[in-house]
C-alpha cells in the first residue's frame, strides 16, 4: 500500500521519528485519506493498482476477474485517487 505514496509514507516516518509530531498529523492525514480511498474503491488490492498506475506503474490485472458492473465507475475512482495524489504534488 505504501506503493501508491512512498514519499509521503517515508516522510510520515521521518517526522514522527523526529519528534515532530504536530508537522508530522497533516501527513498521517493525507495518507490514511489516499489508503482509505485506495481501500473503499473497489475489491482489494483493485484501488491501490489504481493508485500505483496513476504514478506510472503499471501493475497488470488481479487475478480475480471483475465484473462489468464492478469496473462501471472506475474512471470516477481514478480521479478520486488521483485528486488526492495531485493535492499531495504526487502526480
Amino acid at each position: 500500500s505504501s506503493g501508491v505514496a512512498p514519499e509521503l509514507t517515508r516522510r510520515l516516518f521521518d517526522l514522527a521519528k523526529a519528534g515532530e509530531i504536530d508537522t508530522a498529523r497533516p501527513v498521517q492525514e493525507q495518507v490514511a485519506t489516499l489508503f482509505d480511498t485506495c481501500f473503499g474503491a473497489t475489491d482489494f488490492p483493485e484501488g491501490f493498482r489504481m493508485g500505483v498506475g496513476l504514478r506510472g506503474i503499471e501493475v497488470g490485472p488481479g487475478r480475480t476477474p471483475r465484473s462489468a458492473e464492478d469496473c462501471a465507475d472506475d474512471d470516477a475512482k481514478r480521479a478520486g485517487i488521483r485528486a488526492l495524489l495531485a493535492a499531495a504534488g504526487l502526480v
